[in-house]
């Protein structure tokens, strides 16, 4: 008997371990999704203003009655809270009350508002990383390894543990396509010598500066601001048939929101490991082609740009900057050569080997 009862405990015991190891991965993304956190794989703390709250109340709840009866237990914990206080009456803290004793502890959430410190953070973080982690020596790196003819699993482990070589965070919760966008963003960047306004990108980054995630669905992956110039950046490391599926729909109509918003002389690259011809086909067309928005709204032209990852490594490895891609672009977008892929396989591609 006293066998049983301890093969049990033991059992119970390693099944949960395992089953926290198997799943690390994912209860790692679901905390961070909580928004709480400012978290990585080796530490945990709570973002500035649930500090100051929980601050508050950390004597309060460690004085809280436990729930030992279970199906109580699991009625609380299913339930659909509106508020803190539904929890316990003394999370009943307002929120305007919190944000002026943040601002009273941290001067600078007081000059920039919570909202505006974080970024400011982040910003600060990514301008750190640039300059240590994202040179744009490390950045033709990575973009040679994205760029090689080798199966995903390969080139997905060679770029993480390439990051860690470089001196970057271990991001085995951040996919591929989301670090492939993170990485053209820079990009862009070093090619405008530092001048494209990256402020857009940052509420999707870390504390630390690092993506999380892509940008969110409907909105197009990349925007800044160079000059006097508004530019989206499309990305896709998917290729062949797959890209024309999944790429030649949204980015289009990214584009045309844009316009709508009021830049009617934006630019959009889309950028690919390998360009597909279908989808150059279609994007190309785009430039006479008709746009109808919601409230009958038309866009008469869109001005899609083509490159591939070994574009940009030309540009990186030759110095020509955002300005002279500019000028070749807008140079390239005017030609008489309506089919896509030849236009692309004719012109673009030679102009930017």
């Amino acid at each position: 008997k006293d066998f049983l009862i301890e093969f049990h405990v033991l059992y119970k015991y390693l099944t949960k371990h395992v089953n926290i190891e198997e799943y690390e991965d994912l209860n790692f993304r679901h905390l961070k999704l909580c928004d709480f956190f400012i978290m990585d794989y080796q530490s945990v703390k709570l973002k500035i203003h649930f500090k100051y709250f929980f601050e508050a109340v950390k004597d309060e709840l460690l004085k809280a009655d436990i729930i030992d009866d279970e199906s109580m237990y699991r009625k609380k914990l299913e339930k659909h809270h509106n508020s803190f206080k539904e929890i316990h009456p003394f999370l009943n803290e307002n929120i305007d009350n919190l944000i002026e004793r943040v601002k009273i502890n941290e001067p600078k959430v007081k000059e920039y508002g919570l909202r505006g410190y974080e970024e400011k953070v982040r910003m600060q973080k990514l301008n750190d990383l640039i300059s240590n982690v994202w040179t744009k020596s490390n950045l033709i790196d990575l973009l040679s390894i994205l760029n090689e003819d080798t199966d995903s699993a390969m080139r997905d482990k060679a770029v993480r543990e390439k990051i860690k070589d470089l001196g970057g965070k271990d991001l085995k919760s951040v996919t591929i396509p989301t670090i492939f966008e993170y990485l053209i963003a820079i990009t862009f960047f070093h090619l405008s010598g530092e001048k494209a306004n990256l402020r857009r990108i940052i509420r999707s980054l870390d504390e630390d500066g690092y993506p999380t995630t892509h940008a969110a669905g409907g909105k197009p992956d990349i925007v800044f601001d160079y000059m006097d110039n508004s530019v989206l950046v499309e990305v896709t490391l998917s290729e062949k048939d797959n890209q024309r599926a999944m790429e030649a729909e949204p980015v289009p109509r990214h584009m045309a929101a844009h316009i709508i918003e009021g830049h009617k002389e934006g630019l959009c690259f889309f950028v690919a490991k390998r360009l597909d011809p279908n989808n150059l086909v279609v994007l190309r067309a785009y430039k006479n082609m008709k746009w109808y928005g919601k409230q009958n709204q038309i866009v008469d032209s869109m001005n899609i740009f083509p490159l591939e990852i070994k574009d940009l490594l030309n540009c990186l490895n030759k110095g020509i900057d955002l300005d002279n891609i500019f000028i070749k672009a807008k140079m390239l977008l005017d030609s008489e050569e309506s089919d896509g892929y030849k236009w692309y396989k004719n012109e673009i591609e030679s102009t930017f080997s």
